[in-house]
């Protein structure tokens, strides 16, 4: 968003359009990641939280911080559920929204609006229709294709989504440990079992030639 905001230069190859090593002072108040009001004037959120998680991990995790690279199996399968944790409960604040990914989709009209309203208040230079929809396309081109993920509980990296969904309702497994390997085939009879509880399960299926590793192995 800043990059849009500025007006900065996106290349074909970017892998993540939120990463970004120049600071403006004009829009620190722009967060993605704070659930805490007090920590952000203008926020980027929307109803797909499932793309945004699995996003996170896949541009986040595995392509710049390398966390799981080194992590054991419990490490990162705990990561995972608690990125999804953490990432619903952005539905809580959702009358906050100012940049809405649900209109980036469906009313780019209505984003693109967002935008320029926001450039004129910060005095930088508006967006053409035409710039805001190239740089459209590419930010589209480097989501993560879902279709084979989304409701798939034979992928742990689903289960791990509805896990997290279900602990902020505070469904949670007592008999068994969730972060232990072998335990996998419990978590996903769990998911299964108490999905009809899931309201956040929104999905939009990019057609891109991105996918998400299977990096949670043992």
């Amino acid at each position: 968003m800043r990059k849009v905001l500025l007006d900065q230069s996106i290349t074909k190859d970017t892998k993540n359009f939120h990463y970004n090593n120049y600071t403006d002072h004009r829009i620190v108040g722009l967060k993605t990641h704070s659930i805490n009001p007090s920590d952000f004037d203008y926020l980027y959120s929307g109803s797909y939280f499932f793309n945004f998680y699995i996003n996170v991990l896949y541009k986040h995790f595995y392509l710049e911080s390398k966390k799981f690279n080194n992590a054991c199996y419990n490490e990162k399968f705990l990561e995972c559920v608690n990125t999804a944790r953490h990432i619903c409960k952005f539905d809580n604040i959702k009358h906050l929204i100012f940049f809405d990914f649900d209109d980036l989709l469906s009313a780019p009209d209505t984003f693109l609006s967002q935008i320029n309203c926001l450039q004129r208040k910060l005095n930088l230079q508006e967006t053409t229709g035409i710039d805001f929809l190239e740089k459209r396309t590419l930010f589209f081109n480097t989501c993560v294709n879902t279709t084979k993920l989304h409701e798939n509980f034979d992928n742990i990296f689903w289960v791990a989504f509805v896990l997290g969904h279900l602990m902020n309702m505070d469904i949670v497994p007592t008999d068994f440990s969730i972060s232990a390997y072998d335990n996998q085939d419990l978590c996903k009879q769990f998911a299964e079992t108490h999905y009809n509880k899931c309201v956040l399960n929104k999905v939009h299926h990019f057609e891109t030639n991105i996918h998400l590793p299977l990096f949670l192995d043992k």
